[in-house]
């Protein structure tokens, strides 16, 4: 917005003004609005008094009762109020979506402010006379974009679909970079203080740039792992539940069996709350329902009328569900042998967003692969172990044919 125009051109300072008392009013109302909504009753009353309070403080500015400085005060409020509110609805929130969204949204608050604490007020503190070099002054500004950035992928991250992971990707490496590149100015500055001697602080620069960049290397893995939980809301090692689920098949030798192993050992690792599994049996792949979790599904769900439109469907996050009786279903997951469709995988609701991410739905359809392959394998069990009760019975026959 800059500054007061010292010759007022334009009625710039009326501006000015006016402005950053509407600002603090937008900033607060903005923050009531997302990651979630306040319940309407509660935010009528407040926006009423939010604007009034911004009118009145513009016209007392206008007509010099408060000081001329003091729509400085306004913005400060803003501020200051919007990051409350973001950490109220952190630590008390209307549901566990509006919090993972606070947290992703004080998260890009924390990264786009903390090069310019550590890099640019930290050292006035000390020296009032400090002047910024460039590169603290680049520093500075690179994280800027990042707050926006937070905030748009806080919000539509249900919405990118396969563009998702690439979002959280390009989050992740520049807030690395940000928060490497920062603290490793911030601590270069503070070391070399210790050093007076040229030539040491040469052999101190070198010695310090190498170890920190071996240091990158170490930390990478855990930042990223601590970005998806962020994410995510949760963190989990795909290959990790692939191989544990790939254990358990060989003492799966039933289709139930095979479902107390998804419903009790690997859906609760990735925090779903709903899911049911349906097996398409026989020759007309007639439905059969090997478990249901925190749903009661109805009997004619997959019906021949319903199956068509949910395969299709399948493989990408439902933002607003399958059409009923499947309203629940946030994510379909078709199980195929051979090209052959032999069931579908339903998921709805899951901790913190009820949301399935690109990288999640690629691993429930290698898990589908393998299930796909388990219930082959318990179908022919089946075949198996009735032959052989038909041959038992075909034998205790002629046992009693030949006495």
């Amino acid at each position: 917005m800059g500054d007061v125009s010292f010759s007022q051109i334009g009625g710039s300072v009326v501006l000015l003004m006016v402005l950053s008392w509407l600002l603090m009013a937008l900033y607060l109302h903005l923050h009531l609005l997302i990651p979630e909504e306040v319940p309407r009753r509660r935010r009528i009353p407040i926006l009423w008094l939010l604007y009034g309070a911004a009118l009145v403080g513009a016209i007392l500015n206008l007509l010099r009762v408060l000081p001329l400085q003091s729509y400085y005060i306004a913005l400060f409020l803003g501020l200051v109020g919007s990051l409350g509110i973001l950490i109220y609805r952190a630590l008390r929130p209307i549901t566990q979506a509006g919090r993972a969204g606070a947290l992703l949204m004080l998260t890009g608050i924390g990264v786009s402010m903390l090069p310019g604490i550590l890099l640019w007020l930290a050292p006035r503190l000390f020296d009032p006379f400090y002047t910024p070099e460039s590169i603290v002054t680049i520093l500075v500004t690179l994280p800027i974009p990042l707050l926006p950035f937070f905030y748009i992928y806080a919000l539509y991250k249900h919405r990118l679909g396969e563009q998702e992971v690439r979002a959280n990707r390009a989050l992740s490496h520049y807030t690395f970079f940000v928060l490497f590149s920062t603290f490793f100015m911030f601590v270069f500055v503070v070391a070399a203080q210790w050093i007076n001697v040229s030539a040491t602080v040469y052999g101190f620069a070198l010695a310090f740039s190498a170890g920190y960049v071996l240091l990158a290397f170490s930390l990478r893995g855990p930042y990223n792992r601590l970005m998806e939980r962020l994410a995510y809301g949760v963190y989990y090692d795909p290959e990790t539940i692939v191989q544990a689920f790939a254990n358990e098949i060989p003492r799966a030798l039933t289709p139930m069996g095979l479902a107390d192993v998804l419903r009790k050992q690997v859906l609760p690792t990735m925090m779903v709350r709903q899911s049911a599994l349906f097996w398409l049996k026989g020759e007309d792949a007639s439905p059969v329902l090997l478990y249901q979790e925190n749903i009661a599904v109805a009997a004619d769900a997959l019906a021949a009328e319903h199956l068509e439109g949910v395969v299709a469907e399948a493989g990408r996050f439902l933002l607003e569900g399958l059409p009923q009786p499947l309203q629940w279903v946030r994510l379909v997951i078709p199980i195929r042998l051979d090209e052959r469709l032999v069931g579908l995988w339903l998921f709805g609701s899951r901790d913190p967003d009820d949301f399935y991410p690109h990288r999640d739905i690629s691993l429930l359809t290698t898990l589908a692969n393998q299930v796909g392959v388990a219930l082959e394998i318990a179908r022919l069990f089946d075949i198996e172990r009735e032959r052989a009760a038909e041959l038992e019975r075909i034998n205790l026959e002629l046992r009693r044919t030949l006495r």
